[in-house]
């Protein structure tokens, strides 16, 4: 019997929840078809314009979702919404994620553009790459259903394969593609498996019925799930749950340590780094600008996400291996970067002592630990999109010139320039009046409050190892004599622009950090107990 349009159930979608989305991704499409049709007429501009037009619009969208979660005739404040049938959840989390994401995107076409040119590189195509990359990690961080946070993290991580090995003339390059792509699909294979097993003990994808099915009604409640988009009560999320499902902990407990392999590669944590200082040097740095940024953004984010509603009951059963994680990579980051002679390297292990740190902040759990998590978050981005960006200025024709002793002698040549890296290597090392020590300051504050003092002093030891390798590149730029033959260093208004704005934003935060600590706090509410 034919069903009438009437008799048709379909989702509902709220389309400005959905905007970013949207727009990111639909942007990409619209580029790739002028491009193919327009081709060599369109001015050598429009790629670049494009791109950064759209992430400033996903901006603009993002602010008009978070003013519809604040107090007066847009709702109640913290409230998110849930569409596609609750597969995507828009609060306050995800949009700070979101205007993060889109804010990284803005700054990496900013530090490219030049670099595409004078390598010759098909300009259009990563900037497709890179909007469809940051859409499926706005997905990632808004979504509420599993499979769907795994196809955002294959459209986030599929584009990256591409940009990481589009510097075709470059073997290191190519070698550095295939290790990043075999290594991401074995964690996928992690990650989708854990997605089995956890469907398998609860019998649902959805992350706040995961939580009730297990009996941990009372932890959901703990973090605003209105800021997670879940906008679900608990008494229909338990009446969605009936008949009664008999989970099965072991079962669970494995798919668990699944998603957490998944992650910890995608954001750089160790065990699961070995990737990282390889991809690194070998990716043209422009790649490396996003990958520090924006992928770790998305990877944490999504990781915050999974494990603080869906699985916030069993915060006792994971801190051990989030302990276990944020020490290794604190070690591992802070030591090792000491003894490498490449700058792109040196920051590769940096980037794996920040994951470190994050962890730290994920481990102290709940509001407080998350806030510091989305706070880290965003001044981390800063100060990885600065320092690849210098890097990114002192490579050179080719992208070859990454030895740490092409700084000799940068202050006595470009004086601003190293000005503005030593701030930004201050600020990574923790340094006080910088946007990193607060950062520093946040994530150790709510472990020692919330989960492990013990984790609070490893992470303070950790900080005074790193400081190390930042005044070693420091010394390197102030008081080393230049090499006769060093190359003159020309900085385009594209990379001048990114560098002064992330050097404007560790300054200001550093200085006067309540706005950004009041936002990363709005993101994740408590309810009254």
């Amino acid at each position: 019997m034919a069903l009438s349009l009437a008799q048709i159930q379909t989702p509902h979608l709220d389309w400005l929840g959905l905007s970013p989305h949207i727009v990111m991704a639909g942007a990409a499409i619209v580029l790739l078809t002028v491009v193919s049709l327009a081709g060599p007429r369109l001015p050598a501009w429009f790629a670049a314009a494009w791109t950064i037009a759209t992430g400033l619009a996903v901006i603009g969208l993002a602010f008009a979702l978070w003013m519809r979660f604040d107090d007066g005739p847009f709702g109640p404040a913290g409230q998110g919404l849930s569409t596609a049938a609750n597969a995507i959840g828009v609060g306050r989390f995800a949009v700070f994620l979101i205007v993060l994401l889109a804010a990284v995107v803005v700054l990496t076409v900013l530090v490219a553009d030049g670099f595409l040119r004078r390598e010759n590189l098909d300009v259009p195509a990563v900037y497709v790459l890179l909007m469809l990359s940051a859409a499926g990690g706005m997905t990632m961080v808004s979504a509420n259903n599993l499979i769907v946070l795994f196809l955002g993290l294959e459209i986030l991580s599929l584009a990256v394969y591409v940009l990481v090995a589009m510097h075709l003339r470059r073997s290191a390059g190519q070698e550095a593609g295939i290790k990043y792509f075999v290594l991401g699909a074995f964690a996928s294979a992690f990650f989708l498996y854990g997605i089995a097993l956890i469907y398998g003990a609860t019998g649902s994808l959805n992350l706040a019925e995961i939580s009730v099915r297990n009996g941990w009604s009372g932890f959901v409640g703990v973090v605003n799930t209105g800021s997670l988009g879940v906008t679900s009560s608990l008494e229909e999320l338990e009446l969605a749950s009936a008949p009664a499902v008999v989970v099965d902990k072991g079962l669970l407990y494995v798919g668990m340590a699944m998603l957490l392999v998944g992650f910890g590669f995608k954001v750089a944590a160790v065990p699961f780094h070995a990737w990282t200082p390889d991809v690194y040097q070998g990716a043209p740095s422009p790649v490396v600008v996003y990958m520090a940024a924006g992928v770790k953004a998305a990877g944490f984010g999504a990781l915050a996400r999974v494990f603080m509603l869906g699985f916030a009951g069993a915060i006792d059963d994971w801190r051990p291996a989030i302990f276990a994680l944020a020490v290794a990579s604190l070690a591992v980051g802070s030591l090792l970067a000491i003894v490498q002679s490449d700058i792109k390297r040196i920051l590769a292990y940096s980037s794996i002592s920040h994951a470190g740190f994050i962890l730290v902040g994920v481990h102290g759990g709940y509001a407080d630990g998350v806030a510091s998590v989305m706070f880290y978050l965003a001044n981390y981005a800063a100060m990885a999109i600065g320092s690849f960006a210098v890097v990114t200025v002192m490579s050179g024709p080719g992208d070859e010139n990454t030895d740490i002793s092409s700084l000799r002698g940068l202050a006595s040549r470009r004086p601003v320039l190293a000005g503005a890296f030593t701030l930004l290597l201050l600020s990574q090392a923790g340094i006080p009046f910088t946007a990193g020590f607060w950062a520093k300051f946040e994530v150790i504050s709510a472990v020692a409050n919330n989960s492990s003092v013990s984790l609070a002093v490893l992470a303070m030891l950790a900080a005074v190892v790193a400081a190390f390798l930042y005044l070693r590149i420091v010394v390197t730029m102030y008081l080393e004599p230049p090499d006769a033959d060093a190359p003159k260093v020309n900085i385009a208004l594209g990379p001048a622009t990114a560098i002064a704005t992330v050097v404007l934003f560790t300054l200001a935060f550093g200085i006067y950090p309540e706005p950004l600590r009041e936002m990363s706090q709005q993101a994740i509410t408590l309810l009254a107990p």
